[in-house]
């Protein structure tokens, strides 16, 4: 079995009734803990799949040749059968972790490379943990309850997060998910390829290639795409003039936004907000309007 992963930590004691429900699915180890600056921990006999999450602080995946950083609420997945070591570049790096044996719950996992996954409730998913280990710490009866709720909630957490993905790109879909939400968040921004690249992790012909591959749309058109569809809102719910919904969509002036708006919907900003044509926003695809 690959050795606990934290220097100084706690860890669910499996034997605990209330864990049961994390031992049916595979569950061999489990806990959470922190790593100190420069301490690395060696896993020499990967035998199970490992789930880590950095809570907290900063680190490295060390595999293969490769050094992959993990930053606060990065989650990866380590398939089982991959040498590997985790390395903090903090003064405590705090982790969770799962250890899962190779069972048939778990076999989409099998014979791959170490890759990241959303993290989603993650960060909610660390108090919880600790609830599981005190419950069992007490040694009580009627702790084995409370620790089944515990472990229950742990057990949907893992089976959402190692969902299986059908065609190969699911992790790419979810960060990608995260990369749309921020430009959503920030549509004035001037964003670039490089920007969402960054966002991304990768360099800016790779986010390309991905996007382009996954959406059959370059990025700066999904840009545009998001630009016109918060106008578009702008312009129905709100009577704020031209100029002002171009700023906040991302546009210098409002003649360049009314331009970019008519080639996207066919109609004028002015004749939208009069309820003239459909205003349909054209495939990202079929659009050439500056992002």
């Amino acid at each position: 079995m690959a050795e606990t992963i934290i220097a100084r930590g706690l860890a669910v004691p499996m034997g605990f009734a209330g864990s049961l429900p994390l031992a049916d699915r595979g569950v061999v180890s489990a806990g959470i803990g922190s790593v100190r600056r420069n301490q690395s921990v060696v896993c020499a006999d990967p035998t199970t799949h490992t789930l880590v999450y950095s809570a907290d602080g900063a680190g490295l995946l060390l595999f293969g040749g490769h050094a992959v950083p993990l930053r606060r609420n990065d989650l990866w997945v380590i398939p089982a059968g991959i040498v590997y070591t985790l390395t903090s570049r903090s003064p405590e790096w705090k982790l969770m972790w799962f250890h899962l044996r190779p069972i048939v719950r778990w076999t989409h996992l099998d014979g791959g490379q170490p890759y990241q996954r959303t993290a989603g409730q993650a960060n909610r998913m660390v108090p919880v943990m600790a609830g599981l280990i005190s419950e069992a710490s007490a040694l009580q009866q009627d702790r084995v309850k409370m620790g089944k709720l515990f472990a229950e909630i742990l057990v949907i957490f893992l089976e959402r997060r190692l969902r299986p993905d059908r065609d190969g790109h699911g992790a790419a879909r979810e960060r990608l998910a995260e990369v749309w939400a921020a430009v959503d968040h920030d549509l004035s921004r001037p964003w670039t390829v490089a920007d969402l690249a960054s966002l991304f992790g990768v360099s800016a012909p790779h986010f390309h290639r991905l996007v382009q591959g996954l959406h059959r749309s370059s990025p700066l058109k999904i840009v545009t795409q998001m630009r016109m569809a918060r106008a578009q809102a702008l312009l129905s719910d709100s009577d704020h003039r031209l100029a002002t919904i171009a700023a906040a969509v991302g546009y210098d002036d409002a003649f360049s936004f009314s331009r970019a708006f008519k080639h996207c919907t066919g109609v004028s900003p002015r004749a939208f907000r009069a309820g003239e044509g459909s205003g349909r926003i054209r495939p990202a695809s079929a659009s050439r309007a500056r992002p």
